[in-house]
């Protein structure tokens, strides 16, 4: 009996739907859930999934935590709202980033990059500018607290706001702080650094602090560290490599516990065992045994909250369609399901093998019985006929095989085909976001500083902030599939991350050439993923036809006709198109400059050179394989064509970089003026010898009697004319004579 194994499952106990994406979740003593959205309602549920009631604040639910009868929700743009008896706001002008429970009190970070410190009756104790900060934990008793700055940077307080330790990054390389986490007296760091600079630091490490002697171990790891869980013997790590490790604090030994294929975005400790959430799944992994059971949710898993005291509830977000998701209400003790499941328990019938590749029952048969019929003719000395047995079964196993085959060709061209849709919408999100971010730019830079509107501009950089992470959780999940972009997408999405912040620290102080400088960072590296994916995207389309190849204009022509490149008369024709968009594009922009043309109109220019930027790396392409294809005798011909080619490549570089000047129009012009020169020799090079016309001569043989008629009687008309007067001026009369006496008879 064939058996397949998949991990085993577990029974929802409830789906519960909801009015917006979460952005953040509380588990309250009463064993309801607090759920917040980024629309700004603060939904409570009790353990069963019922609603219990509803609050509305201004702006985006930032984070939620309960304190003595007191739910504390920080907004996006008001700063803080007490959710109880005696509600109140606690107004910030900058929003709130960051908020979080520090024993009996909180702490809050704003955008202006100051650190809060409110009691239970929400007074404030202290404040103290800190800067942009990225994370903030606190030990259980709220003696000590941690922040992690923007810059990778690590300042370890007390609770008087005391700075105790002060970890800066280092100024040669780019370093940010993933994750970070109290263990008692101990704070464990994940820190990740882009490499930029070849040293002995390892790039992804996980260091451990002592409160009163400073940083006490690091540990280098082979991939980013997502999330971070404390247990009484030291951490659980969660990676961005889908590895579930167990690390003992002072100890250089990582415990594999388990081996997901995506990054583990949370992790929930759940009696003896885990709770871990990785992509659009979760899993119970027990320390020994390894995984338990799995779940999938319809959307990402972001969130694993408690819910009561068996339950649990997960949210998850669904980046593609950006629609709420539903709340999943699980009890991670409940009976198992076995997905094992056994091929006797379906109907092997000609129906539902009819498009699978596998062998119908007619067709096992009759194998069976030939080979069956081909041992029988041995034993009986009958070798004809049991090797027509024989090869009546081998015909049948062929078959077989070369189905299977083309069933497992057809699965990879729907894989890739889904593969490459995906990566067009990726790639038309983060162009999206480069057009976006470059408006803001513009935006930021004509806006005064005292001007209301500074601050919606915060808040869209927010928002692009936001958008951003969808797009990164999609490239994470790309660089997993595809290792060779990993090191590229990690090095470009850490950039974006980094500069992000520092554009957002300085809509605090109004610092608009700071804000403007990081933006044009966001962007390049926008600009460089879209570049990379575009590559990644030709590369699967250019698979794609060598699978499929063909001559014909359909979907998916086929055939063994290889399609030809194109020439460069048609090149020259779509180059000169391009260049005609080109010029009109250059005279806009002096008009612009004139006229003080708006930014929105900037805005629909840039989007216009980037659409020509694809075009021309598009034409690119056909010159670099019109060029391989004349190269390929080894004649060389093609050598003008890769000239062309990288002429171009120049030309791309210039528009992506939306640097269009004189040089650019002129490098325009240079290039067709080389596409004529190859048009015209690829016509020499069409005309064939044996097809050469030769026009023969037309002059007449001295010697032939023809000829001498006709000479005699053209010397007889020439001595007529000279005998003959005319009535000429001197003038012309001279010329005649000088005819003349130059026409040979």
């Amino acid at each position: 009996m064939l058996s397949i194994f998949m991990h085993p499952t577990i029974d929802i106990a409830k789906s519960v739907e909801t009015s917006g994406i979460p952005s953040s979740t509380c588990s309250m003593p009463n064993g309801s859930l607090a759920v917040g959205d980024d629309n700004g309602y603060v939904s409570i549920f009790n353990s069963e999934g019922e609603l219990i009631e509803s609050h509305k604040i201004e702006g985006k639910v930032i984070g939620l935590i309960y304190l003595e009868n007191t739910l504390v929700v920080g907004s996006s743009i008001s700063g803080v709202s007490i959710i109880s008896d005696s509600p109140q706001n606690l107004h910030l002008s900058s929003g709130c980033e960051i908020l979080i429970a520090s024993g009996s009190d909180f702490l809050v970070s704003d955008g202006s990059g100051i650190l809060y410190r409110f009691n239970q009756v929400s007074e404030l104790l202290w404040q103290k500018e800190i800067g942009q900060m990225t994370h903030i934990s606190s030990n259980s008793e709220g003696t000590f607290l941690a922040v992690a700055l923007e810059s990778g940077g690590v300042i370890i307080l007390n609770n008087n706001g005391d700075i105790l330790h002060d970890s800066p990054a280092s100024l040669d390389d780019i370093e940010t702080i993933s994750c970070m986490v109290f263990r008692k007296d101990v704070l464990v760091v994940a820190r990740n650094s882009l490499g930029l600079i070849i040293d002995d630091r390892p790039e992804n490490r996980v260091e451990c602090w002592s409160v009163g002697r400073g940083i006490i171990h690091t540990s280098e790891m082979e991939s980013l560290v997502n999330s971070i869980c404390s247990t009484s013997e030291g951490v659980i790590l969660g990676c961005f490599n889908g590895e579930l490790l167990n690390l003992e604090i002072g100890s250089n030994h990582q415990k594999l516990l388990a081996k997901f294929n995506y990054p583990i975005s949370n992790i929930l400790i759940w009696n003896d065992s885990i709770l871990v959430a990785s992509w659009f799944d979760i899993a119970r992994v027990d320390l020994d045994v390894g995984v338990i059971w799995s779940l999938e949710h319809i959307g990402i898993v972001e969130h694993i909250s408690r819910i009561g005291v068996s339950k649990v509830a997960i949210l998850g977000d669904d980046k593609k369609h950006r629609e709420p998701c539903p709340i999943y209400i699980i009890d991670p003790d409940s009976e198992i399901k076995s997905t094992d499941f056994s091929i006797d328990n379906f109907d092997i019938s000609s129906d539902s093998n009819e498009f699978s590749g596998a062998l119908s029952a007619d067709e096992e048969k009759a194998i069976k019985e030939a080979q069956e019929k081909s041992s029988s003719d041995l034993e009986k000395g009958k070798k004809k006929k049991a090797s027509e047995s024989q090869k009546s079964a081998a015909e049948e196993m062929e078959a077989l095989a070369k189905r299977m085959k083309s069933m497992q060709a057809e699965e990879e061209e729907e894989g890739l085909e889904e593969d490459m849709d995906a990566l067009r919408s990726l790639l038309e999100n983060i162009i999206t976001l480069s057009f976006e971010e470059e408006f803001l730019m513009r935006e930021i830079k004509t806006t005064d500083a005292q001007d209301p509107r500074y601050v919606e501009h915060g808040q869209t950089q927010r928002k692009l902030k936001d958008d951003a992470r969808m797009v990164e959780d999609s490239l994470y999940a790309l660089s997993m599939r595809v290792r060779q972009l990993a090191g590229a997408v990690n090095r470009e999405i850490g950039l974006v991350n980094h500069h992000m912040e520092k554009a957002l620290g300085g809509f605090g102080n109004r610092e608009t050439p700071m804000i403007a400088m990081n933006q044009q960072y966001v962007m390049t590296s926008f600009n460089n993923l879209a570049l990379l994916l575009d590559e990644a995207l030709q590369e699967m389309q250019n698979k794609q036809e060598c699978k499929n190849p063909g001559t014909g204009n359909c979907n998916k022509p086929g055939g063994s006709g290889k399609k030809p490149s194109a020439k460069a008369g048609n090149l020259k024709k779509m180059q000169e198109a391009l260049g005609k968009q080109l010029e009109e594009m250059k005279s806009r922009m002096g008009e612009g400059t004139n006229q003080g043309e708006s930014n929105q109109r900037g805005g629909q220019m840039s989007q216009q050179l980037a659409e020509m930027a694809a075009q021309q790396a598009a034409l690119r392409e056909l010159a670099k394989q019109r060029a391989n294809e004349l190269n390929g005798d080894g004649s060389g011909e093609g050598e003008e064509m890769k000239r062309i080619a990288e002429e171009m490549e120049q030309l791309e570089r210039d528009l992506v970089n939306r640097n269009v000047d004189a040089g650019t129009i002129e490098r325009q012009r240079e290039i067709i003026t080389r596409l004529l020169e190859a048009e015209e020799a690829d016509r020499v090079r069409g005309e064939k010898d044996e097809r050469r016309s030769i026009v023969g001569n037309q002059g007449l043989h001295p010697e032939t009697p023809q000829s001498i008629d006709y000479l005699n009687d053209r010397a007889n008309e020439i001595e007529l004319l000279k005998t003959i007067p005319v009535n000429l001026s001197p003038f012309y009369k001279d010329r005649v004579d000088d005819y003349f006496n130059t026409v040979t008879p």
